[in-house]
């Protein structure tokens, strides 16, 4: 409706006045039966012969609260009951004078209980034989719900507009037709056509490589079809790269009717490079690899476990854990996949049956990411020779330790830092320690001669020739005694240890010390004497002195 006025031509037929103070329509008259029983607002006002309200619908009361009685009482509530940004629409549109060629006019109401609602009006203008202007009839209703509805809906358009637009994800609308409707600034980067070129694009598409237009083609027709769905695909650039993505999509609905499909994609292109690279590094791994259900059977090997365990791929394919597990038993085995499935992972030693019976030891780690797809991705490293190494080191170890406690001098090993790697009784007593104080011990708690900078300088320098030398340790008395030291470095499992042998020289220094006494207090005897005394070489006769 372009134009909500109606003019009519008409001798009007005024109404007698009642005896109460406001117009009365005792007529039964269409228009007045109308009027009482719509649910529609209506107003009547009087051009001529004298202006005013001379009628209000009864729905006045339930539309903006206020009964007919009160507009005819107060001829400026009409006017007070409009929202005063919205009342320069309102004069315009009340003047009978003036022409309203728009859409019915909405605007804002106040209700009598001061809420806001919104309200629409269409008028009719009466006229007379003369086209004088003799009556106007203004038809409102409430359209808040509606304009509620409209405002949620173009608010949700916005905000949908909004989420494609700024959308971190490539997004592009299709109609029915398969016809591009809508591609948005992601898309329009990562595929490089713009959407002024692609907008009305039917199928098949030019993002579609040439070699999968066919198979494209008839997945995009049962896409159609079935509505919402996921799939990885490779998909073109403008420029001719070939990448891949992640694409979902779902219809958007009306009345059961399809208005379009909405298409989401991100580029996957990286991951799926790394997925190649993960397998290719899975299948020449040193290292065994497979695949597995929950069952225990084998879904995928490496060709490093084959060559491990002496089985093909193809043979291998055909077994389960149970046929190559030498130290669990069957029930054990499935009770450490329900355990592994129910934590996620694990990692544990145990041994294989080669295909020629040999048994080989190996280390385990197996991950279990989500056990709903009953998968298990499984590395398997073969640790015979490092077990046959762990026990060499044991025994020797033991061998060491015999080598260490039978020794009469004290024994001590130092790692880099100076600590205590390993000691022997008798160095423990040496310092008046016990062993497991020792083993708590750096070189500085008993080292008494040299500075704590030297004494690690020294321990840095010792190489494989080592070195001897004389010192002084501080007990844990504190009393101080002199050690003979001799030392030398080596390397063991990846670090450097000092080895020191340590011999309590502290009645050989008295002892030396009273021999210098003797022999000085000899030679000055021997010089003072009168004497005259000569000291021959009994082999060859020589003096001596």
């Amino acid at each position: 409706m372009k134009n909500n006025i109606h003019t009519v031509t008409r001798e009007p037929d005024y109404a007698e006045e009642s005896d109460s103070n406001y117009p009365s329509f005792e007529n039964n008259d269409i228009f007045h039966i109308i009027a009482k029983n719509t649910s529609y607002m209506i107003l009547h006002f009087q051009v001529k012969p004298a202006g005013g309200l001379v009628y209000v619908s009864p729905s006045s009361a339930r539309i903006i609260g206020y009964t007919p009685e009160e507009f005819y009482a107060d001829p400026e509530l009409a006017t007070r009951c409009i929202h005063p940004d919205d009342k320069e629409l309102l004069t315009d549109f009340l003047n009978p004078d003036k022409t309203y060629e728009h859409e019915p006019l909405v605007l804002r109401g106040i209700h009598k209980d001061g809420n806001t609602i919104w309200i629409e009006l269409t008028k009719t203008v009466i006229h007379n034989k003369l086209e004088e202007k003799t009556d106007a009839y203004y038809i409102i209703r409430d359209v808040t719900e509606r304009k509620m509805a409209e405002d949620a809906l173009r608010e949700s358009q916005r905000f949908n507009a909004s989420l494609l637009e700024n959308a971190p994800h490539a997004a592009v609308v299709i109609n029915p037709d398969t016809s591009i409707r809508y591609v948005n600034p992601s898309w329009e980067k990562l595929n490089g056509w713009s959407l002024a070129e692609v907008v009305g694009m039917k199928a098949p598409y030019p993002w579609w490589p040439e070699e999968y237009i066919e198979t494209f083609t008839d997945g995009f027709k049962e896409a159609m079809k079935q509505g919402s769905g996921k799939a990885e695909v490779v998909a073109q650039k403008k420029n001719g790269e070939i990448y891949w993505i992640d694409m979902n999509w779902a219809p958007v609905a009306h009345n059961g009717e399809m208005q379009y499909l909405l298409i989401n994609s991100i580029d996957i292109t990286e991951r799926k490079q790394a997925e190649e690279k993960q397998q290719a590094i899975i299948k020449t791994a040193l290292d065994g690899f497979w695949t597995c259900n929950l069952d225990g059977k084998f879904l995928e090997v490496n060709d490093s476990y084959c060559k491990m365990i002496g089985y093909t791929r193809e043979e291998l394919l055909k077994m389960s854990i149970q046929d190559i597990e030498a130290v669990e038993n069957h029930e054990q085995t499935a009770q450490r996949i329900k355990k592994i499935a129910e934590e996620g992972s694990d990692r544990f030693e145990t041994q294989h049956k080669r295909k020629d019976g040999k048994i080989i030891d190996i280390e385990i780690s197996v991950n279990c990411p989500n056990a709903g797809e009953g998968q298990m991705f499984v590395f398997v490293r073969d640790i015979t020779e490092r077990k046959r190494v762990e026990v060499a080191l044991a025994n020797e170890a033991v061998r060491r330790r015999i080598l260490i406690e039978q020794s009469r001098d004290g024994i001590v090993i130092l790692d880099q830092n100076g600590k205590v790697y390993e000691a022997n009784q008798r160095f423990a007593d040496m310092l008046g320690y016990s062993l497991e104080e020792v083993s708590q011990l750096h070189v500085f708690d008993w080292e008494f001669l040299y500075p704590r900078e030297q004494t690690i300088e020294m321990i840095n320098t010792v190489d494989e020739k080592g070195d001897h030398f004389e010192t002084q340790h501080r007990r844990k008395d504190g009393t101080i005694f002199n050690v003979e030291i001799s030392t030398n470095g080596a390397m063991f499992a990846g670090h450097k240890l000092i080895f020191c042998v340590c011999r309590d020289i502290t009645e050989r220094k008295q002892m030396e010390k009273a021999l210098r006494e003797s022999e000085e207090k000899f030679s000055v005897a021997f010089r003072s004497s009168p004497d005259m005394i000569i000291i021959t070489n009994l082999e060859d006769g020589k003096y001596l002195e």
